[in-house]
């Protein structure tokens, strides 16, 4: 019993700690890592990622290659994450990702600059997405992050 009281005051004890330095990245890796080495550091985004250009020609590939995830925290730091993207048909790439954060704020989007446009409804074309996605990690919670880029002409 003395045991899960020490192991759940720690778990608190680091996500307070992450969510006080979410702003200073280095001092939030450092923390998060040695937590990550005790089984205790459990929190960040996951989710997927689309793109499907339809009307447009494109190619399937084996290894596809696409734009990486970029994070950047409510205080202007960023991290690249790398993406491995598959083909579906009908020109459609996705992309699951899973990464660890310290808690906080924070906005996601993709490494290539895409120009979005809210269609009004009934007419075609163009380009729409959700980006930039905006969201808030709490301590011990993955936050559902699922973005996508749908246009075609």
């Amino acid at each position: 019993m003395r045991i899960l009281a020490i192991v759940v005051l720690a778990i608190i004890v680091l996500g307070l700690v992450g969510y006080a330095f979410s702003a200073q990245g280095s001092i939030a890796k450092v923390v998060l890592g040695a937590a990550s080495l005790l089984g205790l550091a459990r929190q960040g985004i996951e989710g997927n990622a689309t793109i499907w250009f339809w009307g447009t020609s494109c190619y399937a590939t084996t290894a596809d290659v696409g734009p990486s995830l970029n994070v950047t925290s409510a205080y202007g730091s960023t991290v690249q994450y790398p993406l491995n993207w598959n083909y579906r048909p009908d020109c459609m790439h996705t992309a699951t990702f899973h990464i660890e954060l310290p808690p906080g704020r924070y906005a996601v989007t993709f490494s290539t600059p895409i120009s979005c446009i809210k269609q009004p409804k009934g007419t075609f074309g163009g380009i729409s997405c959700d980006l930039p996605f905006d969201t808030f990690v709490a301590p011990g919670v993955y936050s559902p992050t699922d973005l996508y880029v749908v246009g075609g002409l």
